[in-house]
């Protein structure tokens, strides 16, 4: 099976090691005002329905970097 990889980098801070590991739940922010923190929650549900995946790490040089991997034919499209 073929994947296609998507990897998305910011140069802002990194993101703390104890929220690495609740980055993708529903509800979670780090933000005080008018966010819901259900942006990444769902980007990974929605990826995750194509079977890919949803992955963060902190960048050797600073910034935080997410990278999607799809399978290029999805089991469930044939």
């Amino acid at each position: 099976v073929l994947v296609t990889d998507l990897v998305i980098r910011d140069s802002g801070p990194c993101i703390l090691a104890c929220n690495i590991k609740k980055i993708f739940e529903p509800f979670f922010t780090t933000k005080v005002r008018s966010c819901l923190g259900l942006g990444l929650s769902i980007s990974s549900r929605i990826i995750e329905s194509m079977e890919g995946d949803l992955m963060v790490k902190n960048h050797e040089t600073g910034g935080a970097e997410f990278k999607i991997v799809l399978p290029e034919y999805p089991k469930n499209s044939q």
